[in-house]
């Protein structure tokens, strides 16, 4: 079973990780502790059933109005299960609930 919860301090590393094993390929940028840590309110995650992270996504602000959704990343085992669309969901809730008008992902 799986859940999507908000990110905490304990997670960054994995956020790191995951989020840099698609970088090379140019699928995410790289980020480092530093970004995640800064922007540790802004991730959603996907935790198995142990509670570790196998999927998140994260907002970035351009404006009051605006923000990008980046960072989106699934382990590799957990693809095609639909976790990536549960993930912009929860992505699109968060944006809602903080009142931006727009988002747009550049892939």
């Amino acid at each position: 079973m799986t859940r999507i919860t908000s990110a905490n301090e304990t997670d960054i590393p994995m956020l790191v990780s995951l989020n840099n094993r698609f970088s090379a390929s140019g699928l995410t940028l790289a980020r480092t502790p530093e970004f995640a840590a800064n922007h540790l309110g802004d991730y959603r995650v996907l935790r198995d059933a142990t509670g570790g992270v196998v999927g998140c996504v994260a907002l970035d602000e351009y404006s009051p109005s605006v923000a990008e959704v980046i960072s989106l990343a699934v382990e590799q085992d957990a693809q095609g299960l639909g976790h990536g669309r549960a993930l912009i969901a929860a992505a699109v809730e968060l944006a809602r609930s903080r009142g931006y008008i727009e988002l747009f992902s550049v892939s």
